[in-house]
């Protein structure tokens, strides 16, 4: 479009290629400021301090290029094998990495705007809802910059009609264009029904509000296939889906190749979208928790010189208090995962399992490892916060057969990789180190996990078995990183396991102990390897 006709007048390849990056980012920026115009409004809409609101729209204003600039080019990862994924290539995308992928610059942005809602004190969803309404509307315009300077364009069709042959490429980010409008003008009509109307029937006694004119009938028809979505959340689940799906649809016109299962990078990476858009639905949209209506949200003025109900403050809510301590706390646990990565994968700190010919270096391993016990007991502050009773946790007044389930698996596996690896069972002063630093890994990981993660998310969400895959998933990705997808996986059944024991026991103590028999052998094996393999 804009190169094939700059390339007829301007024959210099750096004025040319200056000419069409300008473009290109002139329409990114200009749909992050579109965005961030639209969700200004919707906040004052909703009572926020104008300053406060000023204040966080202009943070995320000049942060969210930036940060998703970065986040897209770290997201250039996804487009290599998973067993060549590594730290190494994790920083060199991210800093010199050529390729660009619009879901991953959704990440650090994204991160970055959570961080600011804990910080402002916003309510939560009402704020989540009016950011990701405008997303599709900066994504629209964002990709004509893609139109204009022709990238991102899809296969090549040919076809012949009426003895005329036609040619030519599909258009995806025109495609892209039609879809994302669409998604905003639906999300706004979900945005609208949750957030205004609510509102207007509570003051109105639940007299709906009058709508006049053909384009406001066709506007709500155009709404009506989601009708269903009356809560809080409703928007940001809708746009995962949503969005989702016409990408996943896209993506078979587009020329990206094959990945796995005959689907395409983005393909895989829209069915996590979709299904993690259809959980915060079903959570949401079925929980009279989450209405609009209910006890703790945004209400009409009361009457009468202060009787009857009073205004809430649109700076708390009924989730508020659950929220922040389970995001506060992600936050933290994500950071001390990616800290440790990094020090132990540039070499700043030994990692403490590794095995050595020397008793001394086994030892220094506690040492080396102390800070995450540390950081364990820490983490016991977030319950403190959210109000959650944990001294319970500590001990055992119910007794489950699951129990058993755990120590066999655990004593299986422990016995299966010391038998199976040439490891000297006869180096009894490097067993204590092996004990020590079972003993801690146990108490950090099920304390992490299993008592502060899980019962965080347990007061975030009803279903007890969506709560324990979601703590087994975060427990799983450090596994990831130490021992593949095959030692994640293991971690996964195993965080599910022993979230099912903790539930059943009602205490952390089990797991602890099932915990510790299996780190015996996870543990013993890399520091009780045979002398001869160091040498």
């Amino acid at each position: 479009m804009l190169k094939f006709i700059l390339q007829r007048y301007i024959f210099d390849y750096h004025q040319l290629n200056a000419i069409v990056n300008t473009a290109y980012y002139f329409f990114i920026l200009l749909g992050i400021f579109t965005a961030a115009f639209f969700f200004y409004r919707r906040m004052l809409q909703a009572g926020y301090p104008k300053r406060k609101v000023e204040s966080f729209i202009l943070l995320m204003a000049v942060c969210s290029f930036p940060l998703g600039y970065i986040s897209s080019r770290a997201g250039g990862i996804l487009h290599y094998p998973v067993k060549e994924w590594s730290l190494g290539l994790l920083y060199n995308q991210a800093t010199s990495g050529m390729l660009h992928t619009f879901h991953a610059s959704l990440i650090f942005p994204a991160v970055f705007f959570f961080l600011l809602i804990v910080l402002f004190r916003f309510a939560e969803f009402r704020v989540v809802d009016a950011a990701f309404l405008h997303v599709p509307l900066a994504h629209a315009i964002g990709r004509l910059g893609c139109l204009s300077v022709g990238c991102c364009w899809g296969n090549a069709v040919n076809f012949t009609l009426f003895g005329t042959h036609f040619s030519f490429t599909h258009p995806t980010p025109l495609y892209a264009v039609i879809a994302n409008l669409a998604i905003f003008f639906v999300l706004s009509r979900i945005y609208d029904r949750i957030y205004i109307d609510s509102t207007l029937r509570n003051e109105k006694a639940g007299t709906p509000p009058g709508r006049n004119g053909s384009f406001i009938r066709f506007y709500e028809r155009f709404g009506r296939p989601l009708g269903y979505i009356r809560n809080k959340g409703g928007v940001v689940g809708g746009y995962l889906v949503l969005y989702g799906t016409a990408r996943f649809l896209m993506e078979f016109i587009r020329t990206n190749k094959i990945t796995a299962w005959g689907l395409t990078q983005p393909q895989l990476v829209m069915i996590v979208f979709i299904l993690t858009g259809a959980c915060i639905l079903f959570l949401t949209q079925k929980n009279p928790g989450y209405s609009i209506s209910s006890p703790g949200t945004i209400t009409g003025p009361s009457s009468g010189g202060g009787t009857g109900h009073e205004t809430r403050n649109p700076l708390s809510g009924s989730s508020l208090n659950r929220f922040l301590p389970l995001a506060s706390y992600l936050i933290f646990i994500f950071a001390s995962m990616g800290a440790v990565l990094y020090l132990v994968g540039n070499g700043y700190v030994r990692w403490p399992f590794t095995g050595s010919a020397r008793l001394s270096t086994a030892y220094a391993g506690i040492t080396r490892y102390l800070p995450l016990f540390l950081l364990a007991c820490l983490s016991l502050l977030w319950l403190r916060w959210a109000k959650i009773a944990f001294l319970r946790q500590f001990a055992w007044r119910n007794f489950s057969n699951v129990f058993f389930v755990g120590i066999i698996i655990s004593a299986w596996y422990s016995m299966y990789l010391l038998m199976r690896n040439p490891v000297d069972m006869s180096r009894i002063t490097f067993w204590i180190p092996v004990i020590l630093l079972s003993l801690l890994n146990a108490f950090s990981e099920e304390v992490f996990y299993r008592l502060v993660l899980f019962e965080l998310l347990r007061k975030f969400i009803r279903p007890a078995l969506f709560a324990n895959i979601l703590q087994s998933a975060v427990y799983a990705l450090p596994h990831y990183f130490i021992g593949g997808i095959r030692f994640a996986l293991f971690a996964f059944l195993y965080g599910i396991l022993l979230g099912l024991i903790k539930e059943k026991n009602e205490s952390i103590i089990p797991c602890m102990i099932c915990h510790f028999i299996i780190d015996l052998g996870n543990i013993g094996t890399p520091l009780l390897l045979t002398p001869a393999i160091f040498s």
